[in-house]
């Protein structure tokens, strides 16, 4: 479907004034033209960077804290779609909650749900690295059907980006070798 193809999720881990804590937000935006575009690495990081301006802005409504993790959605006045933001701060320097973001969304990961029972359609190696894959979605419902997912994981190391932000960076997109539902 089309906002399938338009769905962007991202987890954000910015290097703050403390060494000893790093924020990490997830943003749920949406973004076309993944399908032409995700073999630049250029478009990737492109990516990656707006998704760091929206997490900064101001725009940011309704928030709910739990446990010292917000969750807020985008100012309806900046953008006519919902995107969410889920926000907190963990106790360890940026690159050791990447590390841990990198284990915990693996086969077995604590954050494995999203990719669990995917099949890799395409890796690409340059940097930032990342696949493609395909994942259906059961949805505990009676008469829903399941949902296909097509997508890209592109995870953005400290070193691709000039402020020294790193995360994952999940865009729906389509593929050739992805069978339709």
């Amino acid at each position: 479907s089309s906002d399938l193809e338009k769905r962007r999720l991202t987890v954000a881990v910015k290097k703050k004034q403390q060494k000893s804590k790093s924020r990490s937000s997830l943003g749920i935006l949406f973004e076309k033209g993944a399908a032409e575009n995700y073999h630049s690495s250029q478009w990737r990081l492109e990516q990656w960077e707006q998704v760091c301006k929206v997490i900064q802005s101001t725009a940011w409504k309704s928030p709910d804290t739990k446990n010292g993790v917000s969750v807020s959605r985008f100012s309806f006045k900046e953008q006519d779609i919902v995107v969410l933001k889920i926000d907190g701060i963990a106790k360890a320097p940026p690159e050791v909650v990447f590390t841990y973001l990198q284990r915990a969304t693996r086969c077995g990961g604590k954050l494995d749900y999203a990719f669990r029972n995917e099949k890799i359609l395409e890796e690409i190696e340059d940097d930032p690295p990342g696949c493609v894959f395909q994942r259906e979605f059961p949805v505990p419902l009676p008469r829903i059907s399941a949902r296909y997912l097509c997508a890209l994981r592109s995870w953005v190391p400290p070193h691709c980006t000039p402020d020294g932000s790193c995360g994952l960076l999940v865009l729906s997109t389509t593929h050739p070798r992805e069978p339709a539902p």
